[in-house]
């Protein structure tokens, strides 16, 4: 009897297993949470496997002679701001442009260690918001740093292939962009820093938001350069369909930054330029800020 309890005691019960093709939830504890070596370690696995299937593709489609479309994945504009973010500090922190574009991935050292500190320092993110991570969210990470290295290469590629003149056109369209919205951040501030002197004097507080809008700035170009090269003077190209109340308001939110600190701006020039936008835009505009002529045709 006794022999029979104890064989009894010993004996292990396997459960049945049903598949249902999920996988369990596992809460996070301090037994199944993985260090950030661990994570790293897993992420670099993942992007191996991830390369040795690229390579697979490729080989296929050589074989076969078909076009290969690259695999697509969900947007996550959060995580691409941290690869950027991680991208930008390593290339400060190690004084250096960035990506060999003129190499893989793979084959160049520098890539490869950029590629591992931004996986590094994802991890360290990841894992403050999640226990661990999904096959899926470590496979995404891989093509997004890959996604990252192709678009520089990419523009890269396209710069070199491009006459001198086209070049420095496209640079200083670059320059014009930036200018414009650096432009456009100081007037919003000045807004907003000196409301009370605006909102009475030009319109309601929402018709004047409505101008505080980049599509309706004009836009900088370099008038002259000085004996390096470098712009002395710019000239405005002012749209033709605004009106001259609309103007002074874009001349006094700048005439507010002046008075808040000396101004260093260059020297500027006017020119009127015929370009606006549809006609049924500008009706919809606040009419104080439409020149009258727009309302004659």
């Amino acid at each position: 009897m006794s022999s029979f309890n104890n064989n009894t005691n010993n004996r292990t019960t396997i459960p049945t297993v049903i598949a249902t093709g999920r996988s369990s939830f596992r809460p996070a504890t301090a037994g199944n949470r993985l260090s950030v070596d661990q994570l790293v370690e897993k992420l670099s696995t993942k992007y191996r496997e991830l390369e040795e299937r690229t390579k697979e593709l490729e080989k296929e489609r050589t074989r076969r002679g078909d076009p290969w479309e690259r695999e697509t994945i969900g947007r996550n504009p959060e995580q691409s701001r941290w690869i950027r973010q991680f991208y930008k500090e390593y290339c400060v922190m190690h004084n250096m442009p960035g990506w060999i574009v003129t190499s893989s991935l793979d084959k160049s050292q520098v890539n490869q260690d950029i590629r591992d500190y931004i996986i590094r320092k994802l991890a360290v993110k990841i894992i403050g918001v999640n226990a661990e991570m999904t096959d899926t969210d470590n496979k995404n990470i891989c093509i997004r740093i890959r996604n990252n290295y192709e678009n520089h290469r990419r523009n890269y590629k396209k710069k070199t292939e491009m006459a001198a003149d086209e070049l420095f056109n496209l640079q200083n369209r670059h320059n014009m962009r930036q200018r414009l919205t650096q432009k456009y951040r100081k007037r919003r501030r000045n807004f907003w820093t000196c409301k009370d002197q605006f909102v009475p004097s030009f319109g309601p507080e929402g018709e004047c938001l409505t101008f505080l809008n980049k599509g309706y700035m004009s836009e900088e170009e370099v008038y002259s350069t000085d004996i390096h090269g470098n712009a002395s003077a710019f000239k405005k190209l002012v749209p033709k369909w605004r009106s001259e109340k609309l103007n002074s308001f874009y001349k006094e939110l700048d005439n507010a930054q002046a008075r808040n600190r000396p101004n260093t701006c260059l020297p500027r020039t006017s020119e009127t330029v015929d370009t606006s936008p549809s006609r049924q835009e500008l009706l919809s505009l606040p009419a104080w800020g439409v020149n009258s002529e727009i309302y004659n045709n």
